[in-house]
C-alpha cells in the first residue's frame, strides 16, 4: 500500500504552518515515494517574487480555481523556468486546484507554468488555471522536452506581441484532455502550438482572437498530434486567422471543427 501523504498547510492568515507556497517548499527535503507530501493552500491570493520550483514526491494542492491564486510578477529575458510562475523539471508531482497568474514586467517572457523534461506523464496539472500577460512572449502553458498530463486546465496568454495558451515545444507529447487554450492580441496568437511535438489532443478547445495573425491551432516542423474532439477557431487576425495550422506536419484529425473568420485571409484548415 502507498504511503499516506503527509500534510503541510499553507494559509495566509497566520493559521497554517507556512503563509506561501515557497516557503513550505523551501522547508521540505525528505520526500520521496516512501515518504510524500501534500502542500495544502487555504483560498486567497498569494504574492510569490521569484519562479516557483516545485519538487518530486510534493504534490499542491489549491482549495480551487479561482479561490485559490498565486501571483507573480515573474518575467525574464530567459527563455527557461525563471519566466515562469510554477516550474516543474524530471519529478513525479501533481498541481491541481488553483489559478495560476504571471501578471509579467518589461521582459520577453512570461510563464504560467513551465515543465521541462518530465517523462512519460509523471508530472499532471488537474483543475488548473494558467494564465500569463504582458510581456513580449506570453505562454499560458509552456512544455519543453516534456510530456505532462493536463486535465481540466485553462490556459490564457494576453498582452504581448506574441501569446500562447499552450506550446509544446522540441518533442513534447503531453497528453492534454478537458484543456481550453485562448490567446489574445499581439502580432501573432496561438490557442495551441505544437513545435516538433505529438500531443494526445482530447476535448480541447483551442481559440486564437485578435492577433495579426491568429491560430487556433498551429502544428509545425514534422508535428503528429492526435487530435480528437478538438474545437480550434481563429478570428479577428488582421493578416490571416487559420483555424488549424498545418507546416510541414502530419496530424490525425478525429471530430474536429475549425473555423477561421476576419482575416485578410481566412482558413478553417490550411496544410502546407
Amino acid at each position: 500500500a502507498e504511503s499516506p501523504a503527509r500534510v503541510i498547510w499553507v494559509a495566509d492568515d497566520n493559521t497554517g504552518d507556512y503563509a506561501s507556497l515557497s516557503e513550505a517548499l523551501d522547508s521540505i527535503n525528505d520526500a520521496t515515494s516512501s515518504n510524500p507530501y501534500v502542500i495544502k493552500i487555504a483560498p486567497g491570493e498569494y504574492t510569490e517574487n521569484s519562479n516557483v520550483v516545485l519538487k518530486t514526491y510534493v504534490d499542491v494542492e489549491g482549495s480551487g480555481q479561482d479561490i485559490t491564486t498565486i501571483n507573480c510578477a515573474c518575467s525574464s529575458n530567459n527563455f527557461d523556468a525563471s519566466s515562469a510562475v510554477i516550474s516543474a523539471g524530471a519529478i513525479t508531482a501533481e498541481i491541481r486546484h488553483l489559478t495560476i497568474n504571471n501578471t509579467g514586467g518589461n521582459n520577453n517572457y512570461s510563464f504560467g507554468v513551465y515543465t521541462n523534461s518530465v517523462v512519460d506523464g509523471s508530472f499532471s496539472m488537474l483543475h488548473v488555471t494558467a494564465t500569463a500577460t504582458d510581456s513580449t512572449f506570453n505562454y499560458g502553458v509552456l512544455n519543453e522536452l516534456s510530456s505532462p498530463t493536463m486535465n481540466n486546465v485553462t490556459a490564457t496568454a494576453t498582452g504581448g506581441t506574441n501569446n500562447y495558451g499552450v506550446a509544446n515545444f522540441s518533442s513534447s507529447s503531453p497528453t492534454m484532455t478537458n484543456v481550453t487554450a485562448t490567446a489574445t492580441g499581439g502580432d501573432f496568437s496561438y490557442g495551441v502550438v505544437n513545435i516538433s511535438s505529438s500531443p494526445t489532443m482530447n476535448n480541447v478547445t483551442a481559440t486564437a482572437t485578435g492577433g495579426v495573425r491568429s491560430y487556433g491551432v498551429a502544428n509545425e516542423v514534422a508535428s503528429s498530434p492526435t487530435m480528437n474532439n478538438v474545437t480550434a477557431t481563429a478570428t479577428g487576425g488582421t493578416d490571416s486567422s487559420y483555424g488549424v495550422y498545418n507546416d510541414s506536419s502530419s496530424p490525425t484529425m478525429t471530430d474536429v471543427t475549425a473555423t477561421a473568420t476576419g482575416g485578410s485571409v481566412s482558413y478553417g484548415v490550411y496544410n502546407t
